[in-house]
């Protein structure tokens, strides 16, 4: 039930449905002027964020992990574990393990 009752709610959230959660949300948004007249919604502009440029990262600047032939990734999983491990392993910065 909890599960449902969220999804409701991000469902309304992303499509800016007013909800009241309580009586006292319910009667300041009947009594709102709002709620008889017309509502022009604010679109926002998101085209500046999806035609920006992002920038690309060289094999070398990412660690060298190379991805499989096979397209699984498990040569670069096994390559970021390894260097995981070899992280914690070495001493933080004040020399403490």
């Amino acid at each position: 039930h909890d599960v449902d009752v969220k999804a409701l709610l991000r469902i309304a959230v992303l499509y800016n449905v007013p909800i009241a959660n309580n009586r006292a949300t319910a009667d300041f948004m009947v009594s709102s002027t709002l709620f008889n007249s017309e509502y022009q919604p604010v679109a926002k502009d998101y085209s500046g964020y999806i035609t920006r440029k992002l920038p690309v990262e060289s094999n070398a600047e990412q660690g060298g992990v190379a991805q499989s032939r096979s397209g699984d990734g498990t040569k670069a999983r096994t390559k970021a574990r390894t260097r995981s491990a070899q992280a914690v392993e070495r001493p933080g910065r004040h020399g403490k393990a």
